[in-house]
């Protein structure tokens, strides 16, 4: 409620114009996490990424690029949600290109966590989770990342999908 209550605050106070606010909301954003050890510092962050999930549905190339931007300082895995809902293929092409290729392995772990079927604390997504086959790209991809907290998302993923498709994430794993 409090992320919320900030991201309305946000709101009020930035321009109506949602490019122009999200253009100032990158201007305030502190330098990217340097390390894949310290994520829980970028916290004071999350009200920006329920700004972006919220107000910026509409904006889809402006919230995009927030979000990328967003996520090497703290996860926008919630904010990505409502935009895999309502641009699905262009958000999962999207996100494979950056599983695939982005140096950050915080954009790559958001790859995966903002697809995650059963993410702790985020909207469930339903076609997802009754068709995981658009995932398997993404986690194909990183199964191997070389950062373990990337390989961890990944896993995170697969034990979320073995709670509805289990012979699908066992087949998956043989």
């Amino acid at each position: 409620a409090r992320v919320e209550q900030f991201a309305a605050a946000l709101r009020e106070c930035l321009p109506q114009s949602i490019p122009k606010a999200l253009d100032i909301v990158l201007q305030s954003l502190p330098e990217p996490m340097k390390d894949c050890d310290a994520v829980a510092e970028g916290w004071l962050q999350w009200p920006l990424g329920y700004f972006v999930g919220a107000y910026g549905l509409d904006y889809y190339e402006e919230s995009i690029h927030a979000m990328t931007e967003l996520t090497q300082r703290f996860s926008a895995e919630f904010a990505i949600r409502p935009f895999a809902k309502r641009y699905t293929n262009r958000v999962y092409d999207y996100l494979l290109r950056l599983a695939q290729s982005h140096s950050s392995p915080h954009v790559r772990r958001w790859t995966c966590e903002g697809l995650r079927t059963r993410l702790p604390w985020g909207k469930r997504l339903k076609d997802l989770i009754r068709d995981p086959s658009p995932l398997w790209p993404i986690l194909e991809t990183l199964k191997d990342d070389p950062e373990l907290y990337v390989r961890r998302s990944v896993a995170n993923s697969l034990n979320d999908i073995s709670k509805d498709h289990p012979n699908l994430v066992i087949a998956r794993c043989n």
